[in-house]
């Protein structure tokens, strides 16, 4: 019974936890009220949120399996412990990892635009909401994100280019980098699926 909670809090923790943050960022846009400061206490918090979830989930899956008399199987000596390290590894750890270090890459590349065009393509805190998505969609749904942004960024640079007569002005792309992360969460593991996209990952 108290395996069965700790593996249904595993599972949805996570979800649960993006909402309430998310909403709270979309919140505070909405209002005008979004700061690079509250940007920053959210990635740290969820960061840690991750890690001590990442540690959970392993410890869960172990006592999982050491408690069924099929689940020994996969323990030693049954199973070397360089097989359990690398389940864990691939089902836990490396998704999120990876999904850190492309938010972390394309955090520097939205600054590194704003130096190259000498203008702010990125406000200062669409590059922290690159990096909070980043994490909460986790790898290989974080490229599905850029995607969903990119594509939500063309519609509002139409819609306002249309609607003002004039394509010249810059956007900010706000709403659609937060707008992506419900998105790419909803539809990420069906595209990543189709498009094959878990061999962009071990």
């Amino acid at each position: 019974m108290k395996l069965d909670i700790a593996n249904a809090v595993t599972l949805y923790a996570p979800a649960a936890v993006s909402m309430v943050m998310l909403a709270w960022a979309g919140w505070h846009y909405i209002k005008g009220t979004l700061t690079v400061g509250t940007l920053k206490k959210l990635l740290w918090f969820f960061a840690a949120f991750l890690v001590v979830l990442a540690a959970a989930k392993i410890i869960v899956q172990y006592y999982a399996y050491k408690t069924d008399p099929f689940g020994k199987l996969f323990l030693p000596p049954y199973q070397s412990l360089d097989w359990f390290t690398y389940s864990m590894w691939k089902n836990h750890i490396a998704p999120v990892l990876f999904a850190a270090i492309a938010g972390i890459l394309t955090y520097g590349a939205a600054r590194g635009a704003n130096r190259f065009f000498k203008r702010e393509l990125f406000v200062e805190y669409d590059t922290y909401i690159l990096l909070l998505a980043a994490l909460i969609v986790s790898w290989p749904n974080y490229v599905v994100y850029c995607g969903i942004v990119a594509l939500l960024t063309v519609l509002i640079l139409v819609w306002k280019g249309v609607k003002q007569k004039n394509f010249s002005d810059p956007v900010v792309i706000t709403g659609a980098l937060l707008a992506g992360i419900p998105l790419a969460l909803l539809l990420g593991n069906a595209a990543t699926s189709y498009f094959v996209l878990w061999k962009l990952t071990i």
